[in-house]
């Protein structure tokens, strides 16, 4: 059974073909996919050519030979030579040679054994030779480059003919996914200056105006017979912005005399109608405040795009890279409707904390005001308990809370980037995140440990028994304390003092150190421990 191998071809070659020849001819394979190795296989004058083809073969499925003058006047034994090319793994040829700037008379004068075996040529040009050697080292390859060749080539024809049709236009085509359309992906692919699109087979042609502020003064005509209800249907779309699909049973006629000039069989199935893919490309940098009483919240910069917009509403969303997602719902003649909500994953603990406060901001009396940052126009601006429909819970959740707050204390003490990762935190999550914000901006925390083990000079055991027998509280400093963790960052606490009651020795075991012992113990009641780096300075 035959093992991966890292490299699909080597090419063996003299140095003197390297540039001009071997180094373009592995780019041009590279361009088919292949995994070329080429660098290691320049052949100098006192090499093994055997050795240099067995040391390929270990990690190549095959190996290209350039034969040239320049290959030729290395003196290979003429044996090792005609005994090259009958190289076989697995049943299967694996040296392919190549000629190059060396014609078939020469080669006879040299070895008539090599001169008879088919062989790519470099004077048919590189393509020639990459299309030879793929089409045994990946011929798949070689089938999708075909396959590409004739799409593309049908896209040619298809645009010609369109421009014959309206020398307006130009189409764009690409291949989909055979079956059911998604009509959602369908609307998601449309493009910024599209005119229409038309899918069949697994090809999609999108047509577009060369000049578009022409094209709108006489766009092209569509004729349908429509249905009561897909007339309705149209005319709620034109007011919302919402994309509506209109199946052959409400729009049982359909046509245009460019798309049936070119595709005078295509009968549509459903016809879709939504918003210009342009709108989704228009960005509006916006800056938003939210203000309750003196409380205010303000965020310089979001950039908001259109998500629809109709002739009576229109949908604003917010595209920032921010842990919260705006969605104003604006109405003419009517109330608006304001969303926020967060998500995570993937944000800095800071950015969390204010988006969190943002949200629980939302109470009936917050002002909620979205500035367009180009002119200075206020988009929108409500009382919370104005908007029809608020679209946020800002119900306390206090461990959360909690948590965001611990987590920012610990990341601003220690200056640390905190990002939240893609889970929910846990119940250690929390555990770890209140501890270190104690430790952060008390210098100290207290809890509950059964044991601890710690190095102790020998010189010191004897008190250390003392401490047990009396139930006295014992100092001991740890230079380098465990590194503790929130969400994968080490936060280093620096040296600690513990104090604590033992109650019993469990262990103490010689160390490295003849004058220190590992010991181990029972501890009673509470560990108090005290980090230096993080005590409040006394004033002096």
């Amino acid at each position: 059974m035959s093992t991966e191998k890292e490299w699909d071809v080597f090419v063996c070659h003299a140095s003197e073909d390297k540039e001009d020849f071997v180094r373009p001819l592995a780019l041009e394979l590279d361009t088919f996919g292949l995994r070329v190795w080429f660098d290691e296989f320049t052949l100098k004058l006192g090499d093994s050519l055997r050795e240099r083809i067995d040391e390929g073969l270990a990690l190549s499925r095959y190996g290209a030979v350039v034969l040239s003058p320049a290959f030729l006047e290395k003196n290979w034994p003429a044996k090792e030579l005609n005994g090259l090319f009958a190289r076989e793994v697995e049943g299967r040829v694996v040296i392919l040679p190549i000629w190059h700037k060396l014609g078939k008379v020469e080669l006879l004068k040299f070895s008539p054994l090599l001169a008879d075996k088919v062989a790519a040529n470099s004077a048919d040009g590189i393509k020639a030779v990459v299309t030879k050697i793929v089409e045994v080292v990946k011929p798949e390859a070689l089938e999708m480059q075909e396959g590409i060749e004739r799409v593309r080539r049908l896209g040619m024809q298809l645009d010609e003919q369109v421009r014959k049709a309206d020398n307006r236009l130009y189409t764009k085509l690409s291949v989909t996914a055979p079956g059911d359309i998604d009509i959602d992906q369908l609307a998601a692919g449309a493009k910024p200056g599209i005119i229409a699109s038309i899918i069949k087979d697994g090809v999609r042609v999108d047509l577009f105006a060369a000049d578009p502020e022409s094209y709108a003064r006489d766009p092209l005509k569509v004729q349908m017979v429509l249905r009561q209800e897909a007339w309705e249907k149209i005319e709620n779309a034109l007011k919302t912005g919402e994309t509506v699909t209109l199946d052959s049973d409400l729009a049982p006629e359909v046509s245009s005399d460019l798309v049936s000039a070119l595709f005078p069989k295509l009968s549509p199935e459903f016809v879709v109608f939504g918003p210009s893919p342009d709108l989704r490309s228009i960005k509006i940098p916006a800056r938003l405040a939210l203000k309750s009483g003196i409380d205010q919240i303000v965020y310089d910069f979001i950039e908001i795009g259109v998500d629809r917009a109709g002739t009576h509403e229109a949908v604003l969303v917010s595209r920032s890279t921010l842990p919260l997602t705006l969605e104003f719902t604006l109405r003419v003649g009517g109330t608006a409707t304001f969303s926020l909500t967060l998500a995570f994953a993937g944000h800095e603990i800071g950015e969390i904390a204010k988006a969190r406060a943002a949200l629980k901001m939302l109470a009936p009396d917050t002002t909620i005001t979205l500035t367009d940052l180009r002119s200075g126009t206020v988009i929108l601006e409500a009382k919370a308990s104005d908007l029809a429909k608020l679209g946020s819970s800002n119900t306390p959740d206090r461990i959360l809370d909690e948590f965001i707050q611990a987590v920012l204390n610990v990341a601003q003490k220690t200056s640390q980037r905190i990002t939240w990762p893609d889970r929910a935190f846990t119940r250690d999550d929390y555990i770890d995140a209140l501890t270190l914000a104690e430790i952060v901006s008390t210098g100290a925390s207290e809890g509950t440990l059964h044991s601890l083990s710690f190095s102790c000079p020998v010189a010191e055991l004897e008190a250390l028994r003392g401490a047990v027998k009396l139930g006295s509280t014992v100092c001991v400093q740890f230079p380098k304390p465990p590194t503790r963790h929130i969400f994968g960052v080490d936060v280093d606490t620096g040296p600690c003092f513990m104090w604590f009651v033992p109650s019993e020795i469990t262990e103490a075991n010689p160390s490295e150190n003849p004058e220190v012992l590992r010991v181990k113990l029972k501890v009673e009641a509470s560990v108090k421990q005290v980090f230096p780096r993080f005590r409040p300075q006394s004033p002096a």
